[in-house]
């Protein structure tokens, strides 16, 4: 004697639906993977006069949902000096800084340029930046950019589980941000993004 088997029509769709991954899980995705992504656009424009010691330009705030993922810090700096419609711009000597809470990384350890006062965390320094008094408008309505891309491992939050990321500057006689140095109304913008990457 035959013996009928009958089982119940199969949805896969259903069945996708029920498992909710429209939004897939962190702990579910492969390593490599963005898991979340922080931008801060910055269009403010400040003027900084001589600094002794690195002073925050612009920064951002994220809170990581992985304790063992990388972050990959990218940051790009507008700004002019008043030096600029210098023959000679000595004397106006700046670094920058890249800070997770306390602790400065991305640094360049071989540059050794000081004009006095600890400085040996930045990634970048100068001397005598570029400067020409020689054409008409002495380069006074233009700004420089610079930028830096660095993946961070070793990040660390603070008792809310807070990372904040900086850009920061530390300059022998002055630095405006986002604007050239002879009026506002000349200028550029700077950002910063931080991904958190898991690993």
């Amino acid at each position: 004697m035959g013996v009928l088997v009958t089982k119940e029509e199969f949805n896969l769709r259903s069945k996708l639906n029920e498992l909710n991954f429209s939004t897939i899980p962190v702990e579910k995705m492969p390593a490599g993977s963005i898991i979340q992504t922080k931008h801060n656009y910055v269009t403010a424009q400040t003027v900084f006069g001589a600094t002794n010691s690195a002073t925050e330009l612009f920064g951002l705030d994220i809170y990581p949902k992985v304790k063992s993922s990388s972050m990959l810090v990218t940051a790009r700096i507008s700004f002019s000096h008043d030096r600029l419609a210098y023959d000679n711009a000595d004397h106006g000597d700046y670094f920058l800084f890249l800070r997770n809470n306390d602790v400065y990384f991305g640094v360049n350890s071989a540059l050794t340029r000081s004009y006095g006062y600890t400085n040996n965390n930045a990634f970048y320094k100068t001397d005598v930046p570029f400067s020409n008094d020689a054409v008409q408008h002495s380069w006074a309505y233009d700004v420089w950019e610079r930028s830096i891309q660095c993946m961070h491992d070793d990040w660390s939050a603070d008792n809310t589980g807070k990372v904040r990321y900086s850009i920061e500057m530390m300059c022998q006689n002055n630095f405006e941000l986002n604007r050239s140095q002879h009026n506002t109304t000349n200028g550029g913008v700077s950002w910063i993004t931080v991904q958190e990457i898991k690993q």
